[in-house]
C-alpha cells in the first residue's frame, strides 16, 4: 500500500511540474517588456491615470509572465509591450487570469487609442472567455508594429495572473495537454479511491475507508473549482 502510494505521488510531481515548466516560460517573441503596478488608492485609478502612472515610471518591470500578488484586495495592472514585426495584424489567444479572478479587464492599445476592450471575470456572467482548468482566455488581434496591452485584475481571492500569449494553435495544444495532465491525475486518485474501498471491504480497515472519502471529497471539490 506504501508503495502504492509512494507512487502515485510521484506520478502527480512529474505533471504538475511539466504543466508548471510550460506555464513558467517566458511569453512570445512577440511581447518585449512586463511590467506591473498596483493600485492602493480610494478610488480606483482609470485606464488614462494608470498610462500615466506607468510613463512617469512608477512600475516594476518583471521577467516572468506568472504574477501572483496574493490577498490584499488591491487592483493590479500589468502592461504587455507589444512588437509585431510585420505588416499584418496577427491574431494570439492571451491567457490573462486564473478561473477564480473576481474582475479581469484587457485593454488592446496603440497610439494611445484603445482598440479593443473585454471584460469577464468570476463575479460576471458566464462567458465564452472562461477556459476551465486553464484561466481567462481572450483572442487578440495584434496590429503591426507597436501597441501595448493592459490588464487590470482584481480578486477577493489571491490574485493570480498566468499571462500567456500564443498563437491560437499553441493555446489549443497547451489546453489539450493541461487536460490530459489532469485526466493522469484525477484517474490515479480515483484508483486510490477505489482501492482504499476494497480494503476497507476485504479487511474492515476503517482507515482506508476514511481515506476514500477524503480523497474523494479533495477530487470534487478540485473539478468543482476548474468548473467555475
Amino acid at each position: 500500500m506504501m508503495m502504492f502510494r509512494s507512487f502515485i505521488i510521484f506520478v502527480m510531481m512529474c505533471c504538475w511540474q511539466a504543466a508548471e515548466a510550460s506555464e513558467h516560460k517566458p511569453l512570445m517573441p512577440f511581447v518585449s517588456a512586463i511590467s506591473y503596478l498596483q493600485d492602493d488608492s480610494v478610488t480606483e485609478l482609470s485606464l488614462a491615470q494608470v498610462q500615466q502612472r506607468f510613463q512617469n515610471g512608477d512600475y516594476i518591470a518583471v521577467a516572468q509572465p506568472f504574477l501572483t500578488f496574493g490577498i490584499n484586495r488591491k487592483t493590479a495592472w500589468v502592461r504587455l509591450s507589444i512588437t509585431n514585426p510585420t505588416s499584418m495584424q496577427l491574431r494570439q489567444s492571451l491567457v490573462a487570469a486564473q478561473t477564480w479572478v473576481e474582475s479581469v479587464d484587457v485593454y488592446l492599445q496603440q497610439h494611445q487609442q484603445v482598440l479593443k476592450h473585454w471584460h469577464a471575470g468570476d463575479a460576471e456572467p458566464a462567458s465564452d472567455h472562461l477556459v476551465p482548468t486553464i484561466g481567462y482566455m481572450f483572442d487578440v488581434d495584434i496590429p503591426p508594429g507597436e501597441s501595448e496591452i493592459f490588464i487590470r485584475g482584481k480578486s477577493l481571492d489571491p490574485l493570480t495572473l498566468p499571462i500567456a500569449l500564443t498563437s491560437i494553435e499553441q493555446a489549443r495544444s497547451q489546453q489539450i495537454k493541461t487536460h490530459v495532465v489532469l485526466g493522469i491525475v484525477y484517474g490515479f486518485l480515483l484508483a486510490l479511491v477505489g482501492f482504499n474501498m476494497l480494503l476497507y471491504i476485504s479487511l474492515k480497515q476503517i482507515v482506508a475507508l476514511y481515506y476514500s472519502f477524503y480523497i474523494g471529497c479533495f477530487v470534487v471539490m478540485n473539478l468543482n473549482n476548474c468548473s467555475k
